[in-house]
């Protein structure tokens, strides 16, 4: 399990976050936008990171289901209006993970 840390960086845009992992970019400006949730089932999050001389873009489905969401093609057609390139996304199988619950 990897845990990180997020922040809404500007009030006026609580959708841009600054996400940090390992404590890494706690100072930095926003690099993750949600770009749609239904704040129960599944949220929708795109990544721009520029890392020297490259550009890194990433984009997930998260869902908090083991499966993916039924709307999941709704979802694709969302990033692809954002010009991101969805033919490679590749669905995580969760079945065999043990229980997350706390206890």
């Amino acid at each position: 399990m990897i845990e990180g840390q997020a922040e809404a960086v500007y009030p006026a845009e609580p959708a841009r976050l600054r996400v940090s992992f390992f404590g890494d970019d706690e100072d930095g400006d926003a690099n993750y936008l949600v770009v749609d949730t239904d704040y129960d089932t599944y949220s929708v999050v795109f990544s721009c990171q520029q890392i020297g001389p490259f550009n890194l873009q990433t984009a997930w489905i998260l869902s908090r289901n083991e499966t993916a969401p039924a709307n999941i093609d709704d979802l694709k057609n969302t990033l692809t209006s954002f010009g991101i390139d969805v033919s490679e996304f590749q669905e995580t199988p969760q079945g065999n993970c043990p229980s997350m619950a706390v206890k």
